[in-house]
This record gives C-alpha cells, structure tokens and sequence, in this order.
C-alpha cells in the first residue's frame, strides 16, 4: 500500500499554482503577477512539472528575497495544486530623501522599496537625510552602518503609528539642517518641535495630551508653534 501511495505522488502533476494573501487588508504591493513571474525567472514553467520534483524550501526563499514579502509558505496537495502563502511587509513611513530618492520602512524597521502598484497611506519624512535605499541598508538596526537618522525616524513613527490618535493627526516629519525633528499635523495651522530623539515618547504623549485637553478647547490655530524640547513642558508661540 506505501509503496503504491509512493508511486502515484510521483506520477502527480503539478495542475496550477494558487497564492494567497495573509493580510488581504493592507495595500498591495506585490500581487500575483509578481510571485509567478520570479518563479518563471529562476524555476520557467513549475505547471505540468510532477509535484515531487517541485523544491519547496528553494521556491519559499526565492520569493522570500523580495523585499516587499515578509513570509511565505509553500506547500503540495495531492490534487495537484501548488499553494503559495504570502504575507508582506506593513510600512509605516515613507522617506524621502536629500537626493529625492523614495522608500519606506516597515514595522520592524526593514527598508522596502516603493512598489509600482500601490502607494502606502503613512507619515512621510523628509529634509535633512543622507541615508539610501541599497542592499547593505536593509534594517534600520545593522551596526555595521551609521543610520540613525532612519532609526530614529522609525522610533518615532513607530510611536506615531502604534497610537489612534496621533497616527490620524500626524502626516509629516521633517528633520531640519540642526539635525532635529519637527512634526507636521493633519489638523492645526502648527509646527511641532520635537528636538532630538531623547525622550521622545513622552514628548509624543505630552503631545497628545496637549491635542486632546487643550487645543481641542481653545482652538487647533491658535499657535503657530508647539515646542516640546524642555523637559516636561511645552512651549508655545501664538499667532
């Protein structure tokens, strides 16, 4: 009986490829097209191929070195299909930087390119940052290189993105020539100095407070400049 079960998955062909989606609610940015047509670049045509000679770990990390896919899982059934997991990277900023050159980083701090399918929705940053997108700059925490200006943008998108309230309110980060940040709200003709990256959390908690408990009665313009630098207080200047 084993050795008749053995037999006939030799002789299964491979019928189609199906690929599927984890997180089908986020913007795409690899679809289908993409994943068959890397398997056609390295593999040719894996359809009508038997399903045992198909190298499921060589196919996993193929796909894999997309920069877009964070998972993926490749796995046979005995109808013949080939299925295809895949779960991409969630960006949380988009950097633009000194040379106009796009890419975003993800929520685990790995850079991504900007697909030609879709464009992320997320807080962009610009201004003064050197860092390029290149292989050898693939997480923003590789000690081998000097990249924190990307690390720190991270943290505080990071932050940023991981609150309600301060995602929906935030749509830009600007890092000046002095090195520091400074926020750009949704709502509120403001500038937010942010400084440096010390402290940042309570800055941005400081902030929220401010938002919800003050501008939200007195009026979001009334001040041209909400200045969150010293410790435990912010400064504000008036139109």
């Amino acid at each position: 009986m084993i050795v008749m079960i053995y037999s006939n998955n030799k002789k299964i062909i491979c019928k189609s490829v199906h690929i599927e989606f984890v997180n089908i609610n986020q913007t795409r940015f690899i679809d289908e097209k993409d994943i068959k047509s890397m398997i056609s670049r390295y593999y040719g045509d894996i359809t009508k191929m038997p399903l045992n000679t198909i190298n499921i770990s060589m196919l996993e990390n193929t796909i894999k070195k997309h920069p877009s896919v964070k998972k993926v899982e490749v796995y046979k059934k005995i109808n013949g299909i080939l299925y295809i997991e895949v779960e991409q990277r969630i960006p949380i900023v988009r950097i633009i930087n000194d040379s106009n050159e796009n890419f975003y980083i993800d929520k685990e701090g790995v850079l991504m390119p900007i697909s030609g399918n879709n464009t992320a929705r997320v807080i962009v940053a610009n201004g003064n940052i050197k860092e390029n997108f290149s292989e050898k700059t693939s997480n923003v925490f590789n000690d081998t290189l000097d990249l924190k200006v990307l690390k720190d943008i991270y943290l505080i998108s990071k932050f940023i993105h991981d609150d309600r309230f301060l995602s929906a309110q935030t749509t830009q980060i600007y890092v000046n020539t002095s090195g520091e940040y400074e926020l750009v709200p949704r709502v509120g003709w403001h500038i937010v100095l942010l400084g440096d990256i010390e402290r940042y959390k309570k800055k941005l908690e400081y902030l929220k407070y401010f938002y919800i408990n003050v501008l939200n009665k007195q009026g979001w313009n009334k001040y041209n400049i909400l200045n969150l630098k010293f410790e435990e207080q912010i400064i504000c200047e008036k139109k």
